[in-house]
């Protein structure tokens, strides 16, 4: 990764339970280097001091969210973090309960300063277990933080009813196959279960390709490839495709088998940015599928087949 720290990006929905998960991590000795950004709607900022955070690892991004056209205030957060903190591990966002997460990613791929210093960690999406189901109704960015993530925690869980909680988790794999859920009570989670176990590691994706749709919104689709891909001609063919689709393409992230290599290749993107590829140590798995995940907007299934036919890979 040349050095560059994972930032990760926590999403979802006021009261679902993000800063009560994010203290309790902040406790575990590993995540002592962690810098946080905590964008608050409000004013005044409380779930920083509910956090308990060092404090010059911790910067407050007050008075709006960072998906209303704030994403230069979000690059100045990041640098007053660095000025505070020095060398850091990790970074992390909290975002607004009313924020949407595509924004970020997109100022991690464009902007120079966080692009040569960062590489795309997990996004994780906390859904409360009493009113997810009801939220993932009504509200199109509910839908849209579980759509790009890539954990999504279900919290409130013990005191839900279980059919409930059953319910609910499958809504969520539907509208997010490639993401793993993660049932937590009180906030209970290791960093190796919420972040994963290496910088930029994405979530196991489907052993089949699906597309799946759950009425209007984000729709994602899983294309997989059996044998091993040429980066020479791949890499520009899927650029291509990401630069192609523009705004829509809310996500791609995925995992190549390259051939001549014995590592996977993580490959990350965000409306029409393609992040640099970047290689694992090792695969997270036995199988040595290629996956590629698009979350895209309503709409783009007859793009993302005619991309699948053209990549060599298959999507059902």
């Amino acid at each position: 990764m040349s050095g560059r720290v994972p930032f990760s990006i926590l999403t979802g929905g006021l009261g679902s339970g993000k800063t009560t998960l994010l203290a309790r991590l902040l406790r575990h000795p590993g995540m002592a280097r962690t810098g946080v950004v905590v964008n608050e709607f409000g004013e005044i900022g409380l779930d920083s001091a509910l956090l308990g955070h060092a404090e010059d690892h911790t910067v407050v991004l007050a008075g709006g969210c960072v998906c209303c056209g704030a994403t230069a205030d979000f690059v100045s957060a990041v640098r007053t973090l660095e000025a505070r903190a020095g060398s850091l591990s990790r970074v992390v966002i909290e975002t607004s309960g009313l924020a949407d997460p595509v924004p970020i990613l997109h100022a991690l791929a464009v902007d120079p300063h966080l692009a040569a210093g960062y590489v795309p960690g997990s996004v994780i999406a906390t859904v409360d277990a009493l009113q997810g189901e009801r939220e993932l109704g009504r509200n199109k960015l509910a839908v849209r933080q579980v759509a790009v993530a890539d954990r999504i925690i279900l919290t409130k869980s013990d005191i839900a009813a279980p059919r409930a909680v059953t319910c609910l988790r499958q809504r969520l794999q539907d509208i997010n196959p490639a993401a793993e859920v993660l049932v937590v009570n009180h906030g209970e989670a290791t960093p190796e279960q919420v972040f994963g176990l290496l910088p930029g590691h994405p979530s196991p994706l489907p052993a089949e390709g699906h597309a799946h749709h759950h009425g209007p919104g984000p729709r994602a689709f899983c294309l997989t490839r059996e044998d091993a891909v040429d980066w020479q001609s791949f890499g520009p063919a899927l650029e291509q495709l990401v630069t192609a689709l523009g705004d829509r393409l809310l996500r791609v992230k995925g995992q190549l088998h390259v051939a001549g290599s014995d590592q996977p290749l993580v490959v990350q993107g965000v409306r029409g940015f393609l992040h640099p590829p970047v290689p694992l140590a090792a695969w997270p798995s036995a199988d040595r599928l290629s996956r590629i995940v698009f979350i895209t907007e309503d709409g783009e299934e007859a793009a993302i087949r005619a991309a699948g036919r053209a990549l060599g890979g298959t999507l059902e």
